[in-house]
């Protein structure tokens, strides 16, 4: 047996392991639930956008969403289609599944990647809020498992990959705020005040006519 083979033995083993000891109706629910909010990287991406909009957490909006794009370069279009693995359930046909199966291939998980890429880059920037993005992340990459849908290496793998696409987004995002943070704040203050001077010219337009007839009055 050459170590491919001991990997796939290995993974195939475990995947059997928890597929004996925690199937049923309620714990496929669960997990169907939970892995959702990787699919696609679309929840993630969406969090990364919100965060985006204040200035307190925008850095760790830009790391997300740099994060994730740089995860899906290496995973998805890069290592799946170089190692080109089958899935689990397409060894194991006999095995019922609780989700549609998949189109693409099995290595490194893209769902594990996605979220913890978003999950690890927020906590880098901001603990309070990146802590539970990061068990979130970790709770989609166990439901992949329940799921049979990826093999333990598969999930393993893109831990690997977030870990270095989440600090990529750390990085790029620290040097891209340290040097545009000041212009855009500088625009958006300024939207601001037009905004507020357009305001008080509104109030003033509206208030002179009543000053007018209130004079006439006393007259």
């Amino acid at each position: 047996m050459d170590f491919i083979d001991a990997i796939q033995s290995f993974d195939l083993s475990v995947l059997d392991r928890i597929q004996q000891g925690f199937r049923g109706s309620f714990a496929d629910g669960m997990w169907k639930f939970i892995t959702f909010f990787g699919e696609g990287g679309i929840f993630w991406i969406a969090v990364g956008v919100v965060l985006l909009l204040f200035r307190r957490t925008r850095k760790g909006g830009l790391a997300m969403l740099i994060a994730i794009a740089a995860g899906f370069l290496i995973s998805n279009i890069i290592l799946k289609n170089a190692v080109a693995r089958i899935r689990p359930y397409d060894v194991n046909t006999l095995l019922p599944l609780a989700v549609k199966r998949l189109s693409d291939f099995s290595f490194p998980s893209g769902h594990t990647t996605a979220s913890l890429s978003a999950g690890l880059a927020l906590l880098y920037v901001d603990r309070k809020i990146g802590i539970p993005a990061f068990i979130l992340g970790v709770l989609i990459s166990i439901s992949r498992l329940h799921l049979y849908v990826h093999y333990p290496s598969d999930v393993l793998a893109a831990v690997c990959v977030a870990l270095i696409t989440s600090l990529i987004g750390f990085i790029a995002a620290e040097l891209i705020m340290r040097k545009f943070e000041p212009w855009f704040d500088g625009k958006v203050d300024a939207l601001k005040a037009r905004k507020a001077k357009a305001a008080q010219k509104a109030g003033d337009n509206i208030s002179s006519p009543s000053a007018g007839i209130g004079g006439n009055a006393n007259e």
